[in-house]
């Protein structure tokens, strides 16, 4: 799972079943399906974009707040992504 604010009430959580679950204080908020399974999420603060990282050659982008997927991040020499990290600069 992962923190999507700085307090408890807002979490994300990548399922095995390709899903992004996001709640809130008061239980499951919404679920998402993700096109590939997942093994690694990454949040930025500053665009509000979730990042999904798996069994793919690319990694998912989904802008929390219009709601939606970007294109996807391509990987030149990565078959499959186990880690991410967003460089606070």
């Amino acid at each position: 799972f992962l923190w999507l604010s700085e307090d408890w009430k807002k979490l994300a959580f990548l399922m095995d079943d390709r899903t992004v679950e996001f709640h809130s204080q008061f239980g499951r908020h919404h679920r998402i399906r993700v096109p590939k399974h997942g093994r690694a999420l990454a949040y930025d603060a500053e665009s509000c974009n979730l990042f999904v990282a798996g069994s793919a050659s690319e990694v998912y982008r989904i802008d929390l707040e219009g709601g939606m997927f970007q294109v996807p991040l391509p990987l030149r020499r990565l078959e499959e992504v186990h880690a991410l990290a967003v460089n606070p600069a």
